[in-house]
């Protein structure tokens, strides 16, 4: 009997791993996804109204959800605390006080963090259009048979653990 609990347990702890997994990739689209969405509407406030990067900071912040809110607060609120603020400098910071954006943004949101507050405006706007065509590769590349990949993370971690019991009993 205590053989059977011990292989139930290894095998739901096996497919935990994948089933995991799979929430994490839903996520990391997500936000991959709201990252896009607030590239966007940060290009249009900045056309349009052309306000100073703090609010346009947390106007963003209050546009999305998730992670990349929390950002783009984390953001305002480092661009409010600087003496004199440097936007690559408190981007990073932003970025180390939310660790929940998927990693393969990171990279992009510190390049935009360099063009933000430190040129014109159609700089600023080229370094969000190009952070934002980056991150659309990112999810395409993402979205790609994301439905088979996932199974699969699904399927092989049950497998795993179903071999698993088998070795062991």
């Amino acid at each position: 009997m205590i053989r059977l609990w011990g292989a139930l347990f290894v095998i739901l702890g096996c497919g935990g791993i994948g089933f995991s997994m799979v929430q994490r990739h839903r996520k990391e689209e997500a936000a991959l996804a709201q990252l896009i969405h607030a590239l966007k509407w940060m290009g249009w406030e900045l056309s349009y109204r052309m306000p100073e990067l703090v609010s346009l900071c947390s106007d963003t912040s209050r546009q999305c959800e998730g992670a990349v809110s929390q950002l783009f607060s984390n953001l305002s609120v480092e661009l409010r605390q600087q003496v004199t603020p440097d936007a690559a400098l408190c981007m990073q910071a932003a970025i180390c006080s939310t660790p929940q954006l998927p990693s393969m943004a990171k990279k992009q949101l510190l390049l935009l963090g360099q063009t933000l507050g430190r040129f014109d405006l159609q700089g600023q706007l080229s370094g969000l259009s190009a952070c934002e065509a980056q991150c659309q590769r990112e999810l395409d590349n993402i979205r790609c048979n994301s439905q088979l990949r996932l199974r699969n993370y699904q399927t092989l971690a049950l497998c795993a653990g179903i071999g698993l019991v088998i070795l062991l009993l």
